[in-house]
């Protein structure tokens, strides 16, 4: 089976409904961040598979490759719901901004209190996070440029994806300094 098709070769692609947009269309973005978004978090699991977990260990209950495989699970549902104009909310997606918030607060006790500016590149790992969490952030921008442009449209942005990736975000910080 042959990858390429030539359909895109002129800037345009297929949303999953079928409309051709020009590849720059604030969909395509959007589902483009959660795309790279997810492989960053493949780094940071293939750096968890060569051993490198920081001060992770400081939280037994916390299994990081497996939240982490369940957030990449995550995104794809949400990239695949941005590419659906007019499909329901992804319901992997319902309320995981607010299962982030016990995880957070755990991490930060962990790690404790912040005293400045965090310079990322202690281990591969917590870089891989930090990098991540960038990601995260911009495609929260992307979203949020996405939920101005499609306001009032009966395919607004569900304000459940921008909390969780507000969510995420701050999810990642934590498990970053404590990554290092």
């Amino acid at each position: 089976m042959r990858i390429y098709t030539g359909n895109g070769d002129a800037g345009l692609t297929d949303l999953a409904n079928g409309t051709r947009v020009e590849k720059c269309d604030g969909r395509v973005e959007a589902y483009g961040e959660l795309d790279e978004l997810s492989a960053a978090l493949g780094l940071a699991r293939a750096y968890l598979a060569q051993g490198i977990s920081g001060q992770l260990s400081r939280l037994p209950s916390l299994d990081a490759n497996a939240r982490l495989l369940e957030t990449q699970k995550q995104l794809s549902a949400l990239a695949g719901w941005l590419a659906s104009p007019g499909a329901r909310f992804p319901e992997a997606c319902i309320g995981a901004a607010k299962r982030f918030e016990p995880e957070i607060d755990a991490l930060m006790k962990a790690k404790g209190p912040l005293t400045g500016f965090v310079m990322p590149g202690a281990n591969p790992l917590e870089a891989a996070l930090h990098l991540a969490r960038t990601v995260a952030r911009r495609a929260e921008r992307r979203l949020v440029n996405l939920s101005l442009a499609e306001a009032g449209s009966m395919y607004a942005v569900d304000g459940r994806a921008l909390a969780y990736m507000n969510r995420l975000s701050d999810w990642l910080f934590a498990l970053a300094r404590l990554a290092e």
